[in-house]
C-alpha cells in the first residue's frame, strides 16, 4: 500500500462515524458539534501538515488535499472550519517569531486552540 492509500485509510477511519447524513443535521443546527474538531484533534487531522517539532505529522500538500477531498465527501461546513485553521496555522509557521510558534502551534495542532480570522 503506498503512502497515500494509507493517509486515505488513517482519515476514512477517523470520519467512519461522521456519515453525510450525520453532517446534514449539523448544518440543520449550524453548528457543528465539539465532539467532531475532538475526534478529528485525537486522530491528529487538525494539523497534521505542521512539522512534529509542533506536534503535527509533516503532511506535504498532496497529502493535505487527500485529506480535505475526503471530508469534502462528509461536510464542505467541516472542510471551511480545517481550512481556516490549517492557514492561520500557516502564516504562524511561516511569518510567526519563536515564542507565538511555541504558543500557539502545539495548542492548535492538539485541538485546545481553534484557529479563525475576520475580514
Amino acid at each position: 500500500m503506498n503512502k497515500n492509500s494509507e493517509i486515505q485509510q488513517e482519515i476514512a477511519v477517523a470520519l467512519a462515524e461522521f456519515t453525510p447524513e450525520v453532517a446534514n443535521s449539523w448544518d440543520q443546527s449550524e453548528c457543528i458539534p465539539d465532539e467532531v474538531l475532538e475526534s478529528l484533534a485525537s486522530a491528529q487531522l487538525l494539523g497534521c501538515h505542521m512539522g512534529r517539532e509542533f506536534g503535527g505529522k509533516d503532511w506535504n500538500s498532496v497529502e493535505l488535499g487527500i485529506l480535505f477531498e475526503e471530508l469534502g465527501q462528509v461536510s464542505l461546513s467541516l472542510v471551511s472550519i480545517l481550512t481556516v485553521h490549517c492557514m492561520v496555522q500557516e502564516v504562524v509557521r511561516q511569518w510567526g517569531s519563536s515564542a507565538q510558534k511555541q504558543h500557539w502551534l502545539p495548542d492548535m495542532v492538539k485541538g485546545r486552540t481553534i484557529a479563525a480570522f475576520a475580514l
